[in-house]
């Protein structure tokens, strides 16, 4: 074999049946000497047969076992989520001492228990900060209507007189004054505590408070 040109030397070209192989061949001529290098195709085209054989076999057995794993994963996700609603929804509004269950890893599902626990705690402040406002507001009041109770009572059971009815009258009235200025008081706090109402702090003067309740 010699090839008829310069390029053809230097570039490989494919022998077809000889000795029932196909080979691939590389020709290198000078003035004196004509060498061909050559070497069968299956020593380049076996190995990538063998990898392809191997894809068809181990790609199947990959993408099973990534559904599997997929799957299980997934399940276990479910699970916690479901149990993330189960207990949510046995907390309610004389429950919120009741907490979710924390979970050992950081994860987004732990993220979002850590947020609902979060939640349900401002939540209970909230409810008790109401029961102990209305306990105030109930003990505050239960003191004026007690006084304007008994005067009112004395009255209808007493020969008084037209004297003694309007002290007991006026006596009721500042009984009145008291409950409104207790509410407001109440109002205002409230108010305060939600962040609707910046209170105006100062100093005052604890003897002439002190002498004002005692009177």
């Amino acid at each position: 074999y010699a090839p008829a040109d310069s390029a053809a030397q230097k570039t490989p070209v494919t022998v077809t049946g000889f000795r029932n192989h196909d080979m691939r061949m590389l020709v290198r001529k000078s003035a004196i000497s004509t060498v061909f290098v050559a070497m069968p195709m299956e020593s380049v085209t076996m190995p990538v047969d063998q990898l392809l054989r191997i894809f068809l076999w181990l790609g199947p057995a990959i993408m099973l076992s990534a559904i599997v794993v997929g799957l299980a994963l997934a399940k276990k996700s479910f699970s916690k989520i479901n149990n993330v609603i189960k207990a949510a929804q046995r907390i309610t509004a004389d429950r919120l001492h009741d907490r979710i269950p924390e979970q050992d890893t950081q994860d987004e599902i732990g993220r979002i228990i850590s947020t609902f626990n979060e939640m349900i705690s401002r939540l209970d402040v909230s409810f008790q900060q109401m029961k102990q406002f209305s306990a105030d507001v109930s003990h505050e009041l239960r003191t004026p209507l007690s006084v304007m109770r008994t005067q009112l009572e004395n009255a209808l059971l007493s020969t008084a007189s037209i004297f003694e009815l309007k002290t007991i009258a006026a006596n009721c009235l500042d009984e009145t004054l008291r409950m409104s200025a207790i509410i407001d008081n109440l109002l205002l706090l409230s108010r305060a505590e939600a962040g609707h109402e910046v209170l105006d702090r100062k100093p005052i003067d604890l003897d002439k408070l002190v002498r004002t309740i005692h009177e």
